[in-house]
């Protein structure tokens, strides 16, 4: 009898556990589902310039955004007077938010089209605009400034929404003559945008986890900004696919990482406020040269990241056996910059070098280009048998190519010499090879790895894809290969 109640109380036990692990995964899968870019949006330039179509996970992400993180107040100064902050994008929900004032660099590249317009402001701003009401929030698919870009023309001098910028909250509402309403009845997957372009208008349809739609959208609207102040134009074109997840298919025009026909500059050279990598990779990098000017803190490497493969298990176990040598951290938590985090700024004023290695089971790291402009060795470790680097546009399409030894120091991709890599770093025997190394990567960042850079190297993809593509299909001025 006592056999068989113990029997029973072991099936209970292990039912118990099944079932709460079934529930965890639940839980885990409704919140993903929660941050998966689901709600399409649209805004249209009207005359040229960009339209976007780009969902995402706005009132999620805003619930959090009025903390005073640097996040919000750097771009929503007015945040906690009310107004909603989407961190995502860097814009306060109120309509009565102004519109940043363009630079002397946006003025530049409209009057550089060559009709010798100047800066045209835009109409003053109606009082049901200018009230602040949730019900006028700037949907958050826009791309922050609200500006109008065309040849000769930057609008944004004014606050409230641009009177030249048209929404449609629904797909069904947009008219037939747009652009967008031709590009529409092409299939679009999950992570991915469908580009069409037509009279210097880009129409962008799409969505994407978190901020990557919305960061993607102004990549391809300053890239065409540069083609415009190269007097450049995309020719007529359709079905152009961008994949923005971790992984592109081979069938895809555009991708980051993976068998894409041309690979491009990721989101993250605008901004990854979810990684903590903001206000923008252009300013977190000036920030990582400068702290890195200072002595670390310790003498040992550092790693801080999810642990989802078997390179980031050996970083922990190689934590554990040699902490002497390295600290590899699992953060609490994995988005935003609160409580929990390990920010990049805290890990470079911290550790004399540190690590990279494959984002994930199947993706690729977006932490590189910024670790290459830190200024601390970086040891980079190989993705897998078949491929060293992550496959992105700067470990294989630039005209100069990253070296082990030269930018960084490598770690097979089975991890056996990480140990040793490690000691070799941190040896003062090898420090004038380090710091040369640690240079190296500097300058091969400052040079390639720059949100003007990649802008200029997107642009001649974007028109070299284009026009392959317009080949393919042919002339057709009433672009009916779209319908």
């Amino acid at each position: 009898m006592a056999a068989e109640c113990s029997r029973r109380l072991a099936l209970s036990v292990v039912l118990v556990q099944v079932l709460l692990f079934l529930a965890a995964i639940c839980v885990v899968r409704y919140s993903q589902s929660q941050f998966s870019g689901d709600l399409l949006k649209l805004w249209s330039t009207g005359g040229g310039g960009v339209q976007s179509l780009a969902g995402g996970c706005q009132d999620q992400l805003s619930r959090h955004a009025c903390r005073a993180e640097a996040c919000a107040t750097d771009f929503c100064p007015d945040c906690r007077a009310g107004g909603l902050c989407d961190r995502t994008c860097g814009f306060c929900g109120s309509a009565a938010v102004a519109a940043p004032v363009p630079s002397a660099a946006d003025v530049a590249a409209g009057t550089a089209a060559g009709q010798g317009s100047t800066a045209v402001a835009a109409p003053p701003p109606t009082a049901a605009a200018a009230a602040p009401a949730a019900a006028a929030r700037v949907p958050w698919g826009s791309d922050c400034h609200t500006r109008k870009f065309s040849f000769g023309e930057v609008k944004g001098k004014t606050r409230g929404p641009d009177s030249s910028v048209q929404w449609w909250e629904n797909i069904k509402d947009i008219p037939e003559e747009s652009i967008c309403a031709r590009a529409y009845h092409r299939n679009t997957a999950a992570n991915e945008l469908n580009l069409a372009h037509r009279h210097g208008t880009l129409c962008v349809l799409g969505d994407g986890v978190q901020s990557r739609g919305t960061s993607t959208v102004e990549l391809l609207r300053r890239a065409m900004l540069k083609l415009r102040e190269r007097g450049q134009e995309l020719p007529t074109f359709c079905g152009m696919y961008f994949s923005i997840g971790d992984e592109s298919n081979a069938d895809r025009t555009l991708g980051y990482q993976g068998n894409a026909r041309f690979l491009v500059p990721d989101f993250t050279f605008v901004h990854w406020r979810e990684a903590g990598l903001c206000p923008d990779f252009d300013t977190m990098a000036a920030k990582l040269r400068t702290l890195s000017q200072s002595p670390p803190s310790l003498k040992k490497c550092g790693w801080v990241g999810a642990v989802n493969n078997h390179m980031r298990v050996l970083f922990l176990n190689a934590s554990v056996g040699s902490p002497h040598l390295l600290d590899a951290i699992w953060p609490q938590i994995s988005t935003g910059t609160g409580p929990g985090r390990h920010s990049l700024e805290e890990q470079v004023t911290l550790y004399s070098c540190l690590l990279d290695a494959r984002g994930g089971p199947n993706g690729y790291s977006g932490r590189v280009p910024l670790l290459l402009h830190s200024g601390r060795p970086l040891l980079y470790a190989g993705r897998s048998k078949e491929h060293f680097f992550d496959r992105t546009f700067y470990t294989y399409q630039l005209p100069e190519q990253l070296k082990p030894w030269v930018h960084f120091i490598p770690i097979d991709w089975e991890g056996m010499n990480l140990v040793r890599r490690l000691h070799w770093v941190l040896s003062p025997a090898n420090a004038e090879a380090v710091r040369n190394i640690t240079l190296n990567a500097q300058r091969f960042a400052a040079k390639h790895l720059t949100l003007e850079a990649v802008v200029g190297y997107l642009a001649d993809t974007l028109l070299k894809a284009a026009k392959e593509l317009a080949e393919k299909h042919g002339a057709d001025a009433e672009f009916r290969q779209c319908k």
